[in-house]
């Protein structure tokens, strides 16, 4: 065993050759770029908001063409040129007539046809008004027979055929008791005369006859009386008192129902009056409109075409079609102008009544006025999506060189700040309502956060209140990222 333990140490085996290697080399650290950004300064900062305007008069009022009824376009056939002075009653503008002549004919051809339809309905309703008098007249005639015809029958036929009964009763038992007295006599008589039996039988039988007769239709009598009296009498008179109560329904019935024709007629009546008042008013609506075809100043004046503020156009010539409704022309004193121009709501808040405002005519270059503007309350006109706000800048003195029209640049004063710290627009970062910016005493660091009071900017530079110091450095890269 040892010995194989010698052997196998004995035993040699080649070596591969190795080379050097050589030690790793590090490039060197790149140098690092310093940041963008500024160094906060001292300095004024003035904001401004430039806006186009023009020279307009002060006292100036629109003219317009409104129509009561006319409908239809207008065609101008003479107009006084844009810029000309005028005089009060001179011709402003004049439209051709012709389509509103056919309109006043046709009006007073449907007034004519609505005036007839009323005197229609008046007589219709006045004849009405008769026959339903009469109608009335006829029913509280027939109520007041039946009223009277039952009051007779109660007050006086009643008593009549009573009083009638009781002496054709009484007439009937007298009768009765003739027949009975002169029977009872006859008897008497034929016995103490000598007349033959069958004689005194005959005449006897004959009388007792009568009697049983007279007796007979006196009791019937009596029982028919009593069912007259039973039923004839109470159904007469209930048959009277039904009358008289339809005849005292049929009467209101009546007079229902003429009340609601007389209603229906004035209804009608009414109906027919308000179409004929109409036509009468649209009629004299077309004659005043008509009168407005000739539109004349109403002062002496300066004459413009458009609004008083609208850039200049062609204005209206003959042969123009203009609609109603809109500013057509204005009448103004061209010796009071103000510098009317807008701002847009996103300027708002700062551009406010009071600030400052440099002028520069376009015609006039060089020459510069200054002033301070005038917001109105509500926006009168839109850029894009945004409102505009008319604005105004008061002229001190006038210039004889000044025309209404006449363009110009206004410049507002948003903002004017001295002597303030400023730093670019882009350093500041805003986070959580809050802003910041990143500051150091150089551009070489290092630099910290710091919460930062701003004022007003000029869209380019802002005012830094606190936070900053002149003289530091701002980080502007690292704000854009």
């Amino acid at each position: 065993m040892l010995s194989a333990l010698s052997c196998l140490a004995a035993l040699t085996f080649p070596q591969q050759e190795t080379k050097p290697v050589a030690p790793e080399v590090k490039p060197a650290a790149a140098a690092q770029k310093p940041p963008s950004g500024a160094v906060a300064r001292k300095g004024d900062l003035r904001a401004t908001l430039e806006r186009k305007g023009r020279l307009v008069p002060v006292d100036a009022a629109p003219v317009r063409v409104e129509f009561e009824a006319y409908q239809g376009e207008l065609l101008v056939v003479e107009v006084t040129p844009h810029g000309r002075p005028v005089n009060r009653g001179d011709v402003l503008l004049r439209f051709d007539t012709k389509k509103i002549d056919e309109q006043l004919r046709r009006a007073e051809f449907d007034l004519e046809q609505a005036k007839k339809r009323l005197e229609n309905a008046d007589e219709e309703r006045r004849l009405a008004d008769v026959g339903a008098q009469d109608e009335l007249t006829k029913a509280e005639s027939r109520l007041q027979w039946s009223r009277r015809r039952l009051q007779g029958f109660l007050e006086f036929e009643i008593e009549f055929d009573k009083e009638s009964e009781r002496l054709s009763r009484q007439s009937t038992w007298s009768r009765l008791e003739d027949q009975q007295d002169e029977l009872t006599q006859l008897e008497k008589m034929y016995k103490e005369d000598e007349l033959v039996d069958a004689t005194e039988e005959i005449v006897l039988k004959r009388s007792r006859r009568d009697f049983a007769s007279s007796q007979a239709w006196a009791k019937l009598s009596e029982r028919r009386t009593k069912y007259e009296w039973d039923f004839d009498k109470p159904m007469a008179r209930e048959r009277l008192e039904q009358e008289t109560a339809m005849e005292g329904r049929a009467m209101e019935r009546l007079r229902k129902n003429l009340e609601l024709a007389r209603t229906g007629r004035e209804l009608g009546q009414q109906r027919t009056r308000f179409d004929f008042d109409k036509q009468k008013q649209a009629l004299d609506d077309l004659r005043a409109d008509r009168e407005r075809f000739t539109v004349r100043a109403g002062c002496n004046s300066l004459l413009l075409h458009g609004e008083v503020d609208a850039a200049p156009g062609k204005g209206i010539e003959v042969g123009n079609r203009l609609g109603a409704g809109p500013v057509l022309m204005t009448i103004a004193d061209p010796d009071r102008l103000e510098i009317r121009t807008d701002v847009p709501e996103t300027h708002l808040f700062r551009a406010t009544t009071g600030k400052a405002a440099e002028v520069e005519l376009t015609a006039l270059p060089g020459q510069k006025l200054a002033g301070a503007i005038r917001v109105e309350l509500l926006p009168n006109a839109r850029e894009g999506d945004l409102n505009l706000y008319r604005t105004v800048v008061p002229l001190a003195a006038a210039d004889p060189r000044y025309r209404p029209g006449m363009g110009k640049k206004v410049t507002i004063v948003l903002d004017q700040v001295k002597d303030a710290v400023l730093v670019p627009l882009a350093a500041i970062v805003s986070r959580d309502g809050q802003k910041y910016v990143r500051a150091g005493s150089s551009d070489k660091g290092p630099f910290d956060e710091r919460k930062v009071a701003l004022g007003p900017d000029d869209g380019k530079d802002v005012v830094v209140e606190r936070g900053v110091a002149a003289g530091e450095f701002v980080v502007v890269e690292e704000a854009k990222k």
